[in-house]
């Protein structure tokens, strides 16, 4: 069984260049919740702004995850709990920061942010790979 979420937020930092969009001090920053507890779960998330917040648990057997982030102090929150663990995660910006933990047998996160940015990251399970790049 697959189960799958995509979502796409704009902050409202975003919304002052377009007048369509309405009055951005109107509307909160966006915050994203993904949970998904099924056999092969797929988490991909893309989030523009600033000051957004992304926080994924994923619980099964086959879990994937594909997260961006573009713009200044965003956040992501990664739980991957099950077999076969797999994240991508890319932020764009200065101050963004990446969590990610994954618990299971085959572990594998590649990360890659620009601008001035941090992370932790934690693995326990038989497999680990961790590639990060910053720029």
């Amino acid at each position: 069984m697959l189960a799958g979420a995509l979502l796409l937020g704009l902050s409202p930092s975003l919304w002052a260049a377009d007048p369509l969009l309405g009055d951005p001090s109107l509307s909160p920053t966006l915050a994203a919740l993904i949970e998904r507890q099924q056999l092969n779960n797929l988490a991909n998330l893309s989030q523009l702004g600033q000051g957004n917040l992304a926080t994924i648990t994923q619980v099964g057997q086959g879990n994937l995850a594909a997260l961006a982030q573009e713009g200044d102090e965003n956040s992501i929150n990664l739980t991957q709990l099950g077999s076969h663990n797999s994240a991508t995660i890319m932020q764009f910006g200065k101050q963004n920061q990446a969590q990610v933990s994954q618990l299971g047998s085959d572990n594998i996160i590649t990360l890659g942010q620009w601008g001035q940015s941090g992370f932790a990251i934690e693995q326990l399970g038989s497999g680990a790979e961790i590639t990060v790049l910053q720029y």
